[in-house]
């Protein structure tokens, strides 16, 4: 595409946003974001494994603070997606600066908060949360943690990487939900997903700015298949009529074997995303660990927590200690891995599918 078309480009998407508004959007579904934390957990070396794994209920329960914080705080949108046209011309990402301070002097604050600041965000979660393990503060470790994962699995999604979010520059308004919450949520139960252990990040930024990449890039696939998908299925074959558990009051929903089609037809991306996510989210936290120096990890009985908090970890029978343990950092294979579990898919993805409740949560992005 030449420079002019892409000045065109650009100026048609900065005028659909304007028109379109504020922007609404469709993050992963609660039950994938509490699902990412709580598998990455798993996934985590020694002594990290047995310090997260005390502690999965409560990451799994805050992994979606952040959308909920959205309702009250308007600054928290612009951190869950980078609209890539409004940074970058075509891919590679080459040009973006990869530091809060240089995009801040490239781009202006304003152009930040209005096209996403995803990737700076992760840096700054992962900054804080190596500050956290330096003091011990476990409330901070584990509050970070959390919503760190919840960052970190956003970049996972495609439609969080493009100025057309929900398909309304293309006429396919909806895909954004179809994609990240319609589609996991119908299968998610029964994916199988072999997670390899934490990598560290050698370069954080570089890692975080692959994942970008690797997102976008699946964008154009996703859109033209979700058309042809909806070219060979008739719109009244969609949909099903179910009841809702406690009140049976019918409702409409996508019906089962729609959601499998189109899964099928986005190259089981769903499923390689959330997979690579969760490898993800453990890395960073790993990563954060290891760059605080890997310090001795708190113990519970040493600390004074609020009413909320102490209630959750009141239940624990006896404070445990995580000793240290020192051992050499493993490297990230970023573009190279990702591309290895993506030759695997068919072998570590279960193609069963139950009816599942489907989350409707819509949010700002």
């Amino acid at each position: 595409m030449g420079k002019s078309q892409n000045s065109i480009l650009r100026i048609f998407l900065l005028a659909s946003s304007l028109l379109l508004g504020w922007k609404i959007g469709y993050p992963w579904g609660f039950k994938a974001h509490r699902f990412i934390n709580r598998e990455a957990t798993k996934s985590l070396p020694s002594p990290l494994f047995a310090f997260y794994s005390e502690f999965a209920e409560y990451l799994e329960e805050h992994a979606v603070d952040p959308d909920k914080r959205r309702y009250t705080d308007t600054n928290e949108a612009s951190k869950h997606y980078l609209d890539l046209e409004f940074y970058e011309q075509q891919l590679p990402i080459d040009t973006i600066p990869h530091f809060w301070k240089n995009a801040i002097e490239k781009y202006g604050e304003s152009h930040l908060k209005n096209f996403g600041s995803l990737p700076w965000q992760i840096q700054w979660s992962m900054f804080q949360l190596k500050k956290a393990f330096q003091s011990s503060d476990l409330k901070q470790i584990l509050q970070i943690s959390a919503e760190l994962g919840h960052y970190v699995a956003d970049a996972h999604v495609p439609l969080h990487t493009t100025a057309n979010y929900d398909g309304q520059l293309t006429n396919q308004r909806g895909i954004h939900a179809l994609w990240e919450t319609k589609i996991p949520d119908n299968a998610m139960d029964n994916y199988r997903l072999i997670i390899p252990k934490a990598q560290f990040w050698y370069s954080e930024t570089d890692t975080i700015f692959t994942i970008i990449t690797e997102s976008h890039q699946l964008i154009s696939m996703i859109l033209q298949a979700e058309k042809w998908i909806n070219n060979q299925i008739k719109p009244q074959q969609r949909y099903a009529i179910s009841t809702v558990e406690n009140t049976g009051k019918p409702i409409k929903k996508f019906a089962e074997h729609y959601l499998f089609q189109c899964e099928k037809a986005m190259e089981n991306s769903v499923a390689l995303r959330l997979q690579l996510a969760i490898h993800r989210v453990a890395s960073c936290w790993y990563t954060a660990w290891i760059l605080a120096g890997q310090p001795n990890l708190p113990i519970i009985r040493d600390y004074k927590f609020n009413s909320k908090f102490k209630a959750f970890v009141h239940h624990r029978k006896k404070s445990v200690a995580f000793p240290l343990m020192r051992f050499a950092p493993t490297p990230s294979f970023g573009n190279d891995y990702a591309k290895e579990l993506y030759s695997d898919s068919n072998d570590i993805i279960d193609s069963l599918h139950h009816n599942d409740s489907h989350s409707d949560h819509c949010h700002k992005r």
